[in-house]
């Protein structure tokens, strides 16, 4: 993890690990544990024009990080099966 992470531990039973690196694959710009206590999943990730990370992700316990205004802010129940 590099300094100033959003997360710097591993807190469940599958997280998700974020790098950025710089356009010729040179440099780490950043990389960061992202996960609560459950398993977590990326489904989908994009960067926008400002330079944003944006990811929809699956988790099947309480406690995922989220932002305000996030679709859904706190976990609904369920899991999800994988096959």
């Amino acid at each position: 993890m590099t300094p100033g992470a959003y997360q710097t531990a591993f807190r469940g039973t599958e997280d998700v690990a974020i790098s950025k690196f710089s356009p010729d694959g040179r440099q780490l710009r950043y990389a960061s544990y992202l996960g609560g206590p459950g398993r977590d999943d990326v489904l989908a990730l994009a960067v926008t024009g400002a330079d944003d990370l944006v990811l929809v992700a699956s988790t099947n316990g309480a406690g995922f990080p989220t932002t305000a205004g996030s679709f859904s802010p706190v976990y609904n129940g369920g899991s999800r099966t994988w096959s």
